[in-house]
C-alpha cells in the first residue's frame, strides 16, 4: 500500500481510462487525469477488494467512495511504475476485503 501512495502522483494513466472517467465526473479529460491520481492517492488498506490476473499483470482492485462518488479503481505495478487501468462508477456492488459493500 505504501508504494502506491508514493507512486500515486506519477501514475500512467490510458486515454481509455481517463476518458471514462471524464464522462463519469463530467469534466475535462485533463481534469480527470489529476482526479485519478489523487483519489489513487488516497486510497488505504481498507479499500482493498481484490486482485484479477489480467494478460500482462496481476492488478489490485479497490473501492473507495468520496464526495463525487463511489469509485471502481483497478491498478498495478510493474518495474516501479504505478498504472491505472480502470477508474469509474462500479458497474455492480463490490465487496472490500474488510466486508464493506461499494456501490
Amino acid at each position: 500500500m505504501r508504494t502506491v501512495l508514493s507512486l500515486a502522483a506519477s501514475a500512467q494513466i490510458g486515454g481509455k481510462t481517463s476518458r471514462r472517467t471524464a464522462g463519469d465526473l463530467k469534466r475535462a479529460q485533463s481534469t480527470a487525469e489529476s482526479f485519478i491520481r489523487a483519489l489513487v492517492g488516497t486510497l488505504k488498506g481498507t479499500d482493498f477488494s481484490h486482485t484479477t490476473q489480467m494478460p500482462y499483470a496481476d492488478a489490485d482492485v479497490y473501492g473507495v467512495t468520496n464526495k463525487d462518488g463511489s469509485w471502481f479503481v483497478k491498478l498495478y505495478i510493474e518495474n516501479g511504475t504505478l498504472t491505472v487501468t480502470s477508474c469509474h462508477f462500479p458497474e455492480r456492488e463490490l465487496t472490500l476485503e474488510n466486508g464493506k459493500k461499494v456501490k
